[in-house]
């Protein structure tokens, strides 16, 4: 954590139901986490933010972007989910099924085997799989399109989570968005942060220079593709990859 902070102030909350925080929530879904973490930025007095998302976290970056795009003075997706086409499936209600089996096993498994060693470890499984059961990725796609400010897109070429086509439909969406594509995988914040430094500092630094690319100063041609209709021949392919 130390060796990403630098000259700036990092804060990396336990989103509610994950960590140390409190998980009797009523609800579980990026839009909901999106302004739990205003609330906790209102607390602090911070007004502007850049704001980093990881893996799931790129739903909540991406709603707080939309909920309040004047606070925001940058956006990074970390090997960070986007749009629906992307995850699992592809398809929201397919989605939402798996999502749906996978929450009631885990919380059977919490409920059902409370003392049983490891298992009681699966409060983090019974978080994750509620927070997708109660999210829709589908807006995110149009959130994407219509951000204004700046954007960096780290992604790792072997993330086995968020496939990499992922990372670079967003980075088409977005016209005035970097892609830095690393030899890692989904959780190479945890395995090694170092990597990742100097693209953050370059880009915050840039940003804070006003030197950053926004949608208004983006290339034509990116604004032009980012107008085209997705190419689903992308997931196909990997669909259908050994």
């Amino acid at each position: 954590m130390q060796q990403l902070r630098g000259p700036r102030r990092l804060i990396a909350p336990d989103l509610p139901g994950f960590g140390s925080s409190s998980s009797d929530l009523p609800d579980y879904s990026f839009r909901a986490h999106a302004a739990y973490v205003w609330e906790l930025l209102d607390r602090l007095g911070l007004r502007r933010v850049h704001l980093v998302g990881f893996s799931m976290g790129g739903g909540v970056v991406l709603n707080m972007a939309r909920t309040a795009p004047d606070r925001v003075a940058s956006v990074t997706m970390l090997s960070a989910i986007n749009v629906q086409e992307m995850e699992l499936l592809g398809d929201y209600h397919l989605n939402h099924a798996v999502h749906g089996v996978q929450l009631a096993g885990l919380w059977l498994l919490k409920v059902g085997l409370p003392r049983f060693g490891e298992l009681n470890r699966v409060d983090m499984g019974v978080a994750y799989a509620r927070n997708f059961y109660d999210s829709d990725q589908r807006p995110l796609r149009g959130i994407l399109q219509s951000y204004r400010g700046p954007m960096l897109i780290l992604h790792g070429r072997d993330d086995p989570l968020v496939p990499l086509e992922a990372a670079i439909e967003a980075n088409r969406l977005v016209p005035q968005s970097e892609l830095d594509i690393l030899p890692s995988n989904h959780f190479m914040v945890f395995q090694d942060p170092r990597p990742l430094v100097p693209f953050l500092t370059d880009f915050l630094n840039r940003v804070e220079a006003n030197h950053a690319f926004t949608r208004a100063t983006a290339a034509p041609a990116r604004v032009a593709l980012a107008s085209q209709p997705m190419d689903t021949s992308i997931r196909q392919d990997r669909d259908s990859s050994p």
